[in-house]
């Protein structure tokens, strides 16, 4: 049994597949967070889940979910590449003047994958953090 799902899935060679989605607790079918997949579709009648890797800070997402065109693939190097959204709450705050205030990251996730070896985080760029304060906390 597969938890979550894939909203894109992209042909890796004749009998493997990369899906990106996301990952659902089984018990609460609450959401996790963004997930990279590798599938064996040899047996296109059972295809099986060879390896995944969940994005676990925060609530992200990745455009990738929903536009292809930010799905990127760099078939020579085995490498994807998506964009990543996390936000938080911070609690308690790490940097002085936050008060409670929500952090956002922007990011451009990379992952190598190869059957075989599977799904392995391999870097990122960050972009700039936006550090916002909850509406109740600008209102007063």
């Amino acid at each position: 049994v597969v938890s979550g799902w894939s909203s894109y899935l992209h042909p890796l060679g004749d009998d493997h597949l990369i899906g990106i989605g996301r990952d659902v607790d089984p018990v609460t079918q609450q959401m996790i967070g963004m997930q990279v997949s590798l599938f064996d579709v040899t047996d296109p009648a059972a295809p099986l889940l060879d390896d995944r890797h969940v994005e676990p800070v925060g609530w992200n997402g990745s455009e990738a979910e929903w536009d292809h065109h930010a799905f990127n693939w760099f078939d020579p190097l085995g490498v994807l590449a998506v964009p990543l959204v996390t936000w938080d709450w911070w609690s308690p705050c790490p940097e002085p003047g936050c008060d409670g205030s929500m952090r956002w990251t922007n990011e451009l996730k990379l992952y190598r994958i190869a059957p075989g070896t599977g799904v392995e985080p391999a870097g990122f760029f960050a972009a700039k953090r936006v550090n916002r304060k909850p509406p109740a906390a600008r209102m007063a």
